[in-house]
C-alpha cells in the first residue's frame, strides 16, 4: 500500500511540474497526495473565476480529461487526480499534453468573435465544447490500458472515464 501512494503521489509531482512550467495557470495550494489543484492566470479575479470554472465545464465536455471543479475561499479551481493502481508516467504526460491542447482551444474560442462570451458563458452554466467529442483521438498504446482492455471491446468503449452514449430522443 506505501509503494501504491508513494507511486501516485510521485506520479502527481510529476503533473504538477508540468503545470508549474506552464505560464497560463497558476497551482493553487499544496498537493494534497494524489489531487492537485490549479486555475488561469488572468489579472482579473471575477473574470479569472468565471474562465476557470468554464475552462473545467470545457474540458469535462470534451470527454478527454475528468477535472471537478471546486470553489475554495471563493477561488474557482480545477482539481486533477490520478488514482488509478495501473498509471504510469507516460500516460500522466499524455494527460498533460491533452490538458495542455484544450486549455489552448479555450482560450482561443473565447477570444474568437464567433464564439461571443454570451454563447461560450450559457446561461444554465453550459459550455460549448470542443468539436472533438471522441476520446480515439487520444487513445495511446499503454501497458496499463492494453492490460486493462477487454479483447472483444473497442478502445473508444473500454477506457475508464468515458461516457455511455446518449439516449435517443
Amino acid at each position: 500500500m506505501q509503494e501504491y501512494i508513494r507511486r501516485l503521489t510521485n506520479l502527481t509531482t510529476r503533473f504538477r511540474g508540468h503545470l508549474e512550467r506552464d505560464s497560463r495557470v497558476e497551482v493553487v495550494g499544496q498537493q494534497v497526495f494524489s489531487l492537485v489543484c490549479f486555475k488561469l492566470k488572468i489579472n482579473n479575479n471575477l473574470e479569472g473565476d468565471r474562465m476557470t470554472k468554464a475552462l473545467c465545464e470545457y474540458i469535462n465536455h470534451s470527454q478527454k480529461l475528468c477535472i471537478t471543479y471546486a470553489q475554495c475561499n471563493g477561488m474557482s479551481i480545477c482539481r486533477f487526480s490520478i488514482s488509478h493502481q495501473l498509471s504510469l508516467e507516460k500516460e500522466t504526460d499524455e494527460s498533460y499534453e491533452i490538458l495542455s491542447g484544450l486549455i489552448d482551444e479555450f482560450l482561443q474560442k473565447s477570444q474568437e468573435d464567433q464564439y461571443s462570451r454570451e454563447i461560450l458563458f450559457k446561461a444554465g452554466g453550459g459550455i460549448v465544447g470542443s468539436p472533438a467529442l471522441t476520446t480515439q483521438s487520444t487513445i495511446r498504446s499503454t501497458a496499463s490500458f492494453a492490460s486493462l482492455s477487454p479483447r472483444n471491446v473497442s478502445p473508444s468503449r473500454s477506457i475508464g472515464g468515458s461516457f455511455p452514449p446518449s439516449p435517443k430522443k
